[in-house]
């Protein structure tokens, strides 16, 4: 079994190569892949010490992506490249296809007792689900090649149907389609109170006595750390509802007990583990050695909701060079600028 990351185009994803070193330091017992289209990164990749695989889009044997219609100055056309990623992860699985595999995002923080044996027993593609509408591949498995290459087609079907849709919106459909596959778990079925359960709980809980713990889509990772400053101007804004998420993060308590995250629900008196967070803020030190420390900062502050705002300097200067790069600067523009600068830490710009 592999655990594979994919980053498509040419910008710099610092928390990327952190993460890459957090993953070798967890000394989880399995081989990594990082999948690229850009040799500009071969420089860093050469100390990473895992396997590189470079993906040619030229040579996709099928793709309706040139039809999807999306802003393509959002992020370097941000919602194409999370869906061509699929095809990337199907063209190193074609020459890998017995392989099994584990994909994870690269702002997905692991800890160490994630559930790898678990994995090694599934014989179904399996992901998030985010909320009724939106699945998410922020951990995806797929047992060979042949299933992956069932998925890729499934979501280039979606594309041609709807050119708006999303890998989020793509990967809903499918699995709604198709019961077979796999909901990681991301709520404890001893959570649900109602006898009459809801559907969406139960998909989401079904796996949980397989896994033994949760897994995080984003909702508890944007609540803790905060959303990607980049959507604010650089403001990182915690306890916030990303995507409406059917679990709901304000539910739980949350602690730190040998460097692994803990979530206790409402008045229950039994904890239950959590595999990963979905680390949306993009905070490096998260990815580093004393992460635990600036966690256990985050549950403890999270009892009272309070630390809410925090800036980073970094990245709203890279906000600022990708969106005013063609700006004519003037008084009137100055002032405005800084009006939506102080809007911005209590909205968001971009979705």
């Amino acid at each position: 079994m592999k655990l594979v990351l994919i980053h498509l185009g040419e910008s710099n994803a610092t928390h990327l190569w952190e993460n890459l070193k957090h993953l070798k330091n967890l000394k989880l017992d399995i081989d990594i892949v990082l999948i690229l289209d850009n040799v500009n990164n071969q420089k860093i990749t050469k100390k990473l010490n895992c396997e590189i695989f470079y993906y040619n889009k030229n040579k996709c044997r099928f793709n309706n992506l040139h039809l999807m219609h999306h802003d393509s100055n959002f992020r370097g056309d941000f919602w194409r490249k999370s869906t061509e990623r699929f095809f990337a992860l199907n063209q190193w699985h074609e020459q890998n296809p017995n392989v099994k595999i584990i994909h994870i995002e690269s702002d997905n923080l692991l800890f160490s007792n994630f559930p790898l044996m678990r994995f090694e027993q599934l014989n179904t593609l399996a992901w998030l689900r985010h909320n009724q509408d939106l699945d998410s591949a922020a951990i995806l498995y797929s047992p060979n090649s042949s299933k992956t290459l069932w998925l890729v087609k499934q979501i280039n079907h979606h594309i041609s149907n709807d050119p708006s849709t999303t890998d989020m919106k793509a990967l809903n459909k499918i699995s709604k389609n198709n019961l077979n596959i796999g909901i990681l778990p991301s709520y404890n079925p001893n959570w649900i109170k109602s006898p009459s359960i809801d559907q969406d709980l139960a998909r989401i809980s079904s796996y949980y006595n397989f896994f033994g713990g949760i897994f995080d889509p984003a909702a508890i990772g944007v609540w803790l750390t905060g959303n990607d400053p980049r959507n604010s101007l650089g403001w990182v804004k915690r306890y916030m509802n990303h995507f409406n998420p059917s679990v709901n993060p304000a539910d739980f308590s949350y602690s730190i007990k040998n460097s692994q995250l803990l979530v206790k629900y409402q008045d229950h008196v039994n904890k239950s583990d959590v595999y990963n967070i979905h680390v949306h803020s993009k905070q490096l030190g998260l990815f580093r050695s004393y992460s635990q420390f600036i966690l256990k900062f985050y549950c403890f502050t999270s009892n009272r909701q309070s630390f809410k705002y925090f800036f980073s300097i970094s990245k709203s200067l890279f906000v600022l060079k990708f969106y005013g790069k063609n700006w004519k600067f003037s008084t009137n523009r100055i002032f405005r600028a800084l009006r939506i600068f102080f809007k911005s830490r209590k909205t968001e710009l971009f979705d």
